[in-house]
């Protein structure tokens, strides 16, 4: 039994930095914003059909300008006492949907999304998008025709 864990451990260590959050290292596609606005950007970068990518989006910006708790990121919002509260805001051509691996301290969401051999269009999408002010960092990296989260 000791020696099937052992065998086991080599295959959690190889998982663990994609998870932990480094993709990986076939950079496709950097230097894209996605508007706290509200307006959609369509990435450059065709994503392969069946091909895996890891889409990583970080940072933060003003949702709610002028008020307590304004900041919000890919994933969250803060709230009016400091707290954070998870609210998906950015939309994968018209669908969101939670991140495969995050570092809220961080502000830092990684998506693996399989490619249908056309660009992506990104929004952040909000109620009231006039009051937000910034944007979020996106890069795209090819990951392979294997689901690097392991097998789903």
């Amino acid at each position: 039994m000791k020696l099937r864990y052992l065998l086991l451990l080599p295959v959690l260590v190889l998982a663990a930095p994609m998870l932990a959050g480094e993709p990986p290292s076939d950079l496709l596609e950097t230097g894209l914003v996605i508007p706290a606005k509200g307006d959609p950007v369509t990435t450059r970068t065709t994503l392969d059909e069946g091909i895996f990518h890891v889409i990583t989006i970080e940072g933060t910006f003003i949702y709610d300008h002028g008020e307590r708790g304004q900041i919000a990121d890919a994933v969250y919002e803060e709230q009016d006492d400091g707290s954070w509260q998870k609210r998906f805001f950015v939309s994968f051509d018209g669908h969101g949907w939670p991140p495969d691996s995050y570092d809220l301290e961080n502000h830092v969401y990684h998506y693996v999304v399989k490619g249908e051999g056309r660009p992506m269009s990104l929004r952040i999408e909000d109620f009231n998008p006039l009051d937000n002010v910034g944007g979020l960092n996106v890069t795209i990296h090819r990951a392979g025709p294997v689901d690097p989260r392991g097998e789903r």
